[in-house]
């Protein structure tokens, strides 16, 4: 079956929020995790360039008889060559492919792409802030007071967004104090988060890198 390309008009990624989206827009139910492929902007540009989206179509064209999930996260930093590349997969997905942009703004995406997609209202979900003091307090914190934290953290209903933003800032903190211990494996914690791994899973295999 070929699908219609779609915009979620939303600041979240959080695969909850898609899923439920096409369940109640096209009916699909059952997406397995290993089906999901996601882009981002990678951590040292500020934009999603054709680098990112080279092997796309590779991807995209290799035979399957299950639904695939080719999702792209903040889709408005994607350059105009970039999107361009990715016009044909638009115009002419193949079979079980449904390719999905998350954008907070549609009208910053290319007319061209705009056109052909449907665009579908998704949550705005509010990041919370953490100060340079809580990341500190962390970092320094013993195993099992790091442990405390992180259950608190889950236990208040953590959200996605908010979880990647705490990493994040526990990587600047590191890389401002010049500390790379661990640091690709907390990067990795990160990228974990994003593509939406176990929260829990995530925070405590932190927690081990931290000591």
């Amino acid at each position: 079956m070929k699908y219609q390309s779609i915009i979620i008009e939303s600041n979240s990624a959080e695969l909850s929020q898609i899923k439920q989206i096409l369940k109640d827009n096209f009916g699909i139910s059952e997406i397995k995790d290993i089906n999901i492929k996601l882009v981002q902007k990678p951590e040292d540009k500020e934009s999603i360039g054709i680098g990112e989206v080279n092997n796309l179509a590779e991807w995209a064209f290799r035979k399957n008889e299950e639904i695939r999930l080719l999702i792209i996260e903040r889709a408005e930093l994607l350059t105009d060559q970039a999107q361009n590349s990715l016009l044909k997969l638009v115009e002419e997905p193949p079979e079980n492919i449904l390719v999905i942009f998350i954008c907070q703004n549609p009208n910053l995406i290319l007319t061209t792409i705009l056109s052909r997609c449907l665009v579908i209202k998704g949550e705005f979900i509010e990041d919370k802030e953490y100060s340079k003091e809580e990341i500190i307090n962390f970092i320094s914190a013993n195993y099992l007071e790091r442990s405390r934290i992180i259950d608190k953290m889950v236990s208040e209903s953590l959200k996605r967004n908010s979880a990647s933003v705490f990493v994040e800032s526990i990587l600047k903190e590191k890389l401002e104090r010049k500390d790379v211990k661990n640091i690709e494996e907390i990067q990795n914690v990160y990228r974990g988060i994003k593509r939406g791994v176990n929260l829990k899973l995530c925070f405590d295999y932190l927690n081990t890198l931290l000591d």
